[in-house]
Order: structure tokens, then sequence, then C-alpha cells
């Protein structure tokens, strides 16, 4: 990918492999509803150890990262392309207008 960074064609070609589009689905036997369900069944996770955290070194920190207001995200949306797909079929102009 940094080779391509100067060339937004190479780019999407890229990240288009790397989400499979224009290939046919390994499977039409699973829909989007079935493959939600698994993962939103608790029995999915009912054994699953219970998440570890750990605390950061001393002297590290998250120095760069700041709360988002909502106007931070209207403003993403709105630089966003109007575009849609089979994937998204929202319009970006209706997520931004809240319809």
């Amino acid at each position: 990918m940094e080779a391509s960074q100067s060339d937004p064609h190479k780019l999407w070609k890229i990240f288009d492999d790397l989400l499979g589009r224009g290939r046919e689905p390994v499977s039409s036997a699973i829909d989007v509803e079935v493959f939600n369900q698994f993962f939103c069944a608790e029995s999915c996770t009912a054994d699953a150890p219970a998440p570890m955290f750990t605390h950061a070194p001393p002297g590290v920190s998250f120095w760069q990262f700041r709360p988002l207001t909502s106007d931070d995200v209207i403003s993403a949306i709105r630089q966003l392309p109007d575009k849609t797909s089979a994937a998204d079929p929202i319009p970006t102009s209706c997520v931004e207008a809240d319809c």
C-alpha cells in the first residue's frame, strides 16, 4: 500500500481485492440475517473467558487523540463522496441529513 500512496486508483484496487469485491460469494446458503444472528447469539461467547486488561507502561499516553464532537462527525461525513453500493445503499447525503 505504501508504494501506491500517490495513486488512488491502485489504492482502491487493493481495497477491492481485500474486500473481495467483484467475486462471487463463497456460499449463498447463509444470508446476512443468519450471519448476524450467529454473532449476536449469547451462546457464542457464553464459555469465553472474561476480557483481560493491562495498564499502559509508565510514560505511555494517547496525547494524539482527543474526544470527537458531533460537529467533528458531521464534518467528516460531509467530506465523504456521495456514493452507494450494494453493501451500503444509504446515500451519504441521507446520513448527513439524518433522514
